[in-house]
């Protein structure tokens, strides 16, 4: 698996928290680990998270990045500039690819953008809440 797509929820694009964010559902960590890096790669900070700094082209530009979890919260997050594309963008796709030679790029696809189609058919895991569709490609 090379690709991970979920829906944007409103709160993954909301741009109201300081740090850019979204939310990667606990079953996707789990149902493929490899792809995250999880646990392996993760160190524990002074707070209690565990963090995985990695590469990221986010959205096209190439960066820093890190994926962390929360455990105190049950949150599992990916720090992508997707996070302050605005509310119009829910319901919309996010594509995270692993690249060759370690880490990740993020891409957005809205509905009657190319690729939106297959991406979709991805979507085959609903989260428990019932707000998020998510898969692998």
């Amino acid at each position: 698996m090379q690709n991970f797509v979920m829906t944007l929820s409103p709160n993954d694009v909301s741009g109201e928290r300081q740090e850019a964010y979204v939310l990667i559902p606990l079953g996707a960590r789990d149902a493929d680990p490899s792809f995250w890096g999880w646990a392996t790669m993760y160190s524990p900070l002074p707070t209690g998270q565990l963090e995985h700094p990695i590469n990221l082209v986010d959205m096209g530009s190439p960066g820093v990045s890190r994926i962390y979890f929360v455990p105190e919260r049950g949150e599992f997050r990916l720090c992508t500039e997707v996070y302050r594309l605005g509310a119009g963008y829910a319901g919309c796709l996010l594509v995270v690819s692993t690249l060759a030679g370690g880490g990740y790029e993020t891409s957005v696809l809205c509905e009657g953008v190319s690729g939106w189609s297959s991406a979709r058919k991805a979507l085959v895991n609903i989260t428990p809440s019932g707000t998020k569709h998510w898969g692998y490609m």
